[in-house]
């Protein structure tokens, strides 16, 4: 699933048990992804986020996710600033540079 470049913000519940979705590219206009965007969505491994500033998001907007299969690809020069964002931090270790 892609989220284009035209989109700025993802609702809350947008993807709300879509347990068949297993990733998904957030296009770098996106600046806020809602209180729980990808609840349920248990089978999500891939997260593909192309925006240098980290999007604001939620504590709950991950929610359901497997934490120890889920990967947040980010650009490269912007993978620092990620690991120490608000609420992303929780992921730090699941963060890594685009390829």
């Amino acid at each position: 699933c892609e989220i284009g470049n035209n989109v700025s913000s993802i609702d809350n519940d947008a993807f709300y048990s879509y347990s068949s979705l297993a990733s998904i590219t957030i296009g770098n206009s996106v600046t806020s992804i809602g209180e729980y965007a990808f609840r349920g969505c248990s089978g999500l491994e891939t997260i593909i986020c192309r925006r240098t500033t980290p999007p604001n998001i939620y504590s709950n907007t991950f929610n359901g996710i497997d934490k120890t299969i889920i990967t947040i690809y980010v650009p490269a020069e912007s993978v620092n600033e990620y690991k120490v964002a608000q609420n992303w931090s929780e992921y730090a270790d699941r963060i890594q540079a685009i390829q």
